[in-house]
C-alpha cells in the first residue's frame, strides 16, 4: 500500500475515532486550502495537484473568489493557483493524547508517568520485563511508540532503526478570537488555530532549517505569516516549541515486529498524527490475534536490519 492510500486509512481511523468517544475529541475538520502566486512555485503546485488527483485524492482547483469565502480573514495577495483539499483536518495532539490516556484509565490501564525505559530483562530470547525509573513492568510484547527515542528503546531489542535530523519550529500565539476554519498552507507561513483559540505559525508544518526559537524569530514569523492574516501583526507570542519529527531514514513509516523478535513490535513515522489511529488498529491485530496486516506490509523494520 502506498503512503498516500495509508494516509487516508489514516483519516478514515480519526473519523471512527471521533465517533467512538462520542465527539469529546478535539479535531476540526473542513480540509486545508493552499495557494502561490509566484510563477515557478506555481506551476510546481500545479503539477502536484494533478498527480495527487490522479491517485484518486479529494484535492482540487479554486480560484481566489473561493478561497477567500473559505477562508474570510485571509488576505492572499496575489494568487496564480489554488487549492483546497477537503478531507484534510486537524487536531491538537496534547488534548487528543489526555483524552485517550483518561478513557484508557477507565478502561483498567495503568499509566506511569514519569517512567523512562532503562533496560530489558530477557530469558531465553524472550522478553520477560522492561525495567522503568519507576520500576520493572512485566510484559509479553514491548511496543516501542516512542518517537525520536525510538533508535534508543530499540537498540536495547538489537533493532535498528534509524531516523533523520528533522527539526521543527512552532510560534504559539495567545489566544485570539476564531480567524482561521482551516489549516492554511501560505506561501509566507503555515497556520492552524486551536481550540483554545491558540495559532500555530510555521515556516512550514514539515522540518525546518535551523532551531532558533529566540523571541526575535518568533515575531519574524509572525510578521511573515501576517500578509496572508493581518491579524497577526498584533498578536501576542505566547511560546515557541522546537520539536524534534520521528523521521525515518528514507522517509516512509516503520510499524511491525522485528526479524526474530515477536515480542518486540516497532512504530515510528512521519505524521504520526496523521497515521496513529490506524496503525493502532493494525497493530492490535498483529499483536493480538498474529495476524499479518497487508496494509503495513512496505514498512517493516526489517528492511534496516541487513
Amino acid at each position: 500500500m502506498s503512503k498516500l492510500q495509508l494516509n487516508r486509512l489514516g483519516i478514515e481511523a480519526w473519523h471512527e475515532l471521533e465517533s467512538e468517544l462520542g465527539g469529546d475529541l478535539p479535531v476540526r475538520w473542513g480540509g486545508s486550502v493552499e495557494w502561490y502566486g509566484e510563477p515557478a512555485a506555481a506551476a510546481e503546485f500545479r503539477a502536484d495537484i494533478r498527480r495527487h488527483q490522479s491517485w484518486g485524492y479529494a484535492t482540487h482547483l479554486i480560484d481566489q473568489g473561493t478561497l477567500t469565502s473559505l477562508e474570510p480573514h485571509v488576505t492572499p495577495g496575489a494568487v496564480t493557483v489554488a487549492a483546497h483539499a477537503q478531507l484534510e483536518g486537524h487536531v491538537d495532539p496534547v488534548l487528543a493524547t489526555q483524552l485517550l490516556l483518561e478513557r484508557a484509565r477507565v478502561a483498567g490501564a495503568r499509566v506511569l508517568h514519569p517512567a523512562e525505559v532503562t533496560g530489558l530483562d530477557e530469558a531465553r530470547g524472550r522478553l520477560r520485563a522492561v525495567r522503568t525509573s519507576a520500576g520493572p513492568v512485566e510484559a509479553d510484547v514491548l511496543v516501542i511508540a516512542c518517537g525520536t527515542d525510538t533508535p534508543r528503546v530499540a537498540a536495547m531489542a538489537g533493532i535498528r532503526v534509524p531516523l533523520q535530523h528533522s527539526p521543527g519550529i512552532l510560534v504559539h500565539t495567545a489566544p485570539m478570537p476564531s480567524l482561521l476554519e482551516r489549516v492554511v498552507l501560505a506561501p509566507t507561513g503555515h497556520m492552524k488555530q486551536k481550540p483554545d483559540g491558540r495559532i500555530l505559525v510555521g515556516q512550514s508544518f514539515g522540518g525546518t532549517p535551523g532551531t532558533d526559537t529566540s523571541p526575535e524569530l518568533a515575531r519574524q514569523a509572525l510578521e511573515r505569516a501576517a500578509d496572508a492574516l493581518p491579524q497577526l501583526r498584533t498578536a501576542r507570542v505566547d511560546r515557541v516549541t522546537l520539536g524534534w519529527r520521528p523521521l525515518p531514514i528514507d522517509g516512509f513509516p516503520i510499524a511491525g515486529f522485528a526479524p526474530g523478535r515477536p515480542d518486540v513490535y516497532v512504530t515510528v513515522m512521519h505524521s504520526g498524527v496523521t497515521l496513529s489511529p490506524a496503525i493502532a488498529l493494525f497493530a492490535a491485530v498483529e499483536i493480538l490475534d498474529r495476524v499479518d496486516a497487508e496494509p503495513l506490509a512496505p514498512y517493516r523494520p526489517a528492511r534496516f536490519q541487513a
